[in-house]
C-alpha cells in the first residue's frame, strides 16, 4: 500500500510518533536526513554562542518541537552544558541548561 493511500486512515498518536521516529532514523525521504538534523543544531548553538557577545543578558529561551529539543540536548551535553533530562519533552515545560565551568 502506498504511503499516499495511509493518509485517510487514523492512527493513535504514540504509533504516529514511533513510525516518524523509525522513519527519520531509517532516513526516510518523508523524514528530515538524520545528519542534516545534527548540523542544523550545532549551527543553530553556534550561532547562538558566537552572538552571546551581542546580548545584555546570558540567558536564551529556544522554543522548539520536542524532536529537535533532543537533538539540541544531545548537542548542548556534548558541549559541556549541564541540564534537565527528559526522555520525551513534554509540551509548554521549561528545560533549563547552563554551561558547566
Amino acid at each position: 500500500m502506498k504511503i499516499g493511500l495511509m493518509r485517510h486512515y487514523k492512527v493513535h498518536l504514540n504509533l504516529w510518533l514511533l513510525l516518524g521516529r523509525f522513519g527519520w532514523l531509517l532516513e526516510h525521504r518523508s523524514q528530515e536526513n538524520k545528519q542534516f538534523t545534527i548540523e542544523r543544531a550545532r549551527t543553530f548553538l553556534n550561532m547562538i554562542e558566537a552572538n552571546k557577545h551581542k546580548r545584555s543578558h546570558n540567558q536564551v529561551l529556544i522554543v522548539t518541537h520536542g524532536a529537535f529539543m533532543k537533538v539540541l540536548r544531545h548537542e548542548l551535553l556534548h558541549r559541556g552544558y549541564i541540564g534537565d533530562r527528559f526522555s520525551t519533552p513534554r509540551n509548554g515545560e521549561i528545560y533549563i541548561f547552563e554551561k558547566g565551568y
